[in-house]
């Protein structure tokens, strides 16, 4: 109702994501790549540091260089899931009420238009690795010689302490895993275990740190968002807060109004739902859509 009522689509802080392991399976893939690069290409010479051989210490720096990166939680991305797989039944079981709810399929084209209006936005499709797969993605490769060559270098001028510091300038200035390059990297990758799911993200990256107050954001007299321009038009409710299960969870409305017209192609009601095909085109036409040009069915799932 809110998607076709307000024209937007919901883009929630992904660290609060359903999957706990979220944006960190990257971490997990190229902690064994650094360690594959390195048996490929022996760099120390057999050399002990901190009493440790070679292979021992290099997992342990990589270990510790994990551990940083899953501490930075001000790296705010806010994402928005669409599946390819519109009725699917666990798909059903897990996101829509049990079956009770509704599949709203978009136009890929129209989220194309619609994200090209701000180079922030993206449309990424996620990648499930396979821990015995072959394959080595060019992020992963990059990442993890960013992470080897900082490693000879500390090496090499004495300041192994670094490795290890829990500083932010230490990290920072051990290799760019920390950037948010590789942040938004690794929303592209997610559990093998979600792999039916098919899943695309539309994917917001915009730096919130340039917003230094929270006064930069919202009038608290006025109860309503400080944003403007392009900004305003794109999300014109603001950054939102709602609470959510055990948790507060900050998300933007990206908002399809300046662009609607052939957004949604595509509604599926659920197997288990009680709505009406006529119910759908009735909240379609009253919301300023061409429900004759949109397709409107029932699921072929069926369960009780």
């Amino acid at each position: 109702m809110n998607i076709i009522k307000n024209k937007t689509v919901r883009l929630s802080d992904v660290s609060k994501s359903n999957d706990y392991r979220e944006t960190k399976w990257l971490l997990d893939y190229i902690g064994e790549e650094v360690i594959r690069q390195y048996k490929k290409h022996s760099f120390f010479d057999g050399q002990l540091i901190y009493g440790l051989d070679e292979d021992t210490f290099l997992k342990f720096v990589v270990k510790s260089i994990k551990e940083k990166m899953l501490e930075r939680s001000e790296e705010l991305f806010y994402v928005a899931c669409f599946s390819k797989e519109g009725d699917k039944l666990s798909q059903w079981r897990g996101y829509a009420d049990d079956g009770n709810g509704i599949s709203v399929g978009f136009n890929t084209d129209s989220l194309r238009k619609l994200i090209n209006k701000n180079e922030s936005l993206s449309l990424l499709q996620v990648v499930y690795p396979e821990k015995n797969s072959n394959s080595s993605f060019e992020e992963i490769r990059t990442h993890s010689t960013d992470i080897l060559q900082s490693v000879l270098e500390a090496i090499a001028e004495g300041d192994t302490k670094k490795l290890f510091s829990r500083e932010t300038y230490a990290i920072d200035g051990l290799h760019e895993i920390s950037s948010r390059v590789f942040i938004k990297d690794s929303i592209k990758y997610k559990n093998p275990s979600f792999k039916e799911e098919v899943e695309w993200r539309i994917v917001y990256d915009e730096d919130l740190d340039k917003y230094t107050n929270w006064e930069d954001w919202y009038d608290e007299v006025q109860d309503k968002s400080l944003l403007s321009g392009e900004m305003k038009l794109l999300f014109p409710y603001g950054l939102q807060f709602k609470a959510y299960r055990n948790k507060i969870v900050s998300f933007f409305d990206l908002s399809f109004k300046t662009c609607m017209k052939n957004m949604i192609n595509e509604i599926i009601i659920g197997p288990k739902s009680e709505v009406q095909e006529g119910d759908i085109h009735q909240i379609l036409s009253y919301y300023g859509y061409e429900a004759t040009d949109i397709n409107i069915i029932k699921s072929d799932s069926t369960y009780r």
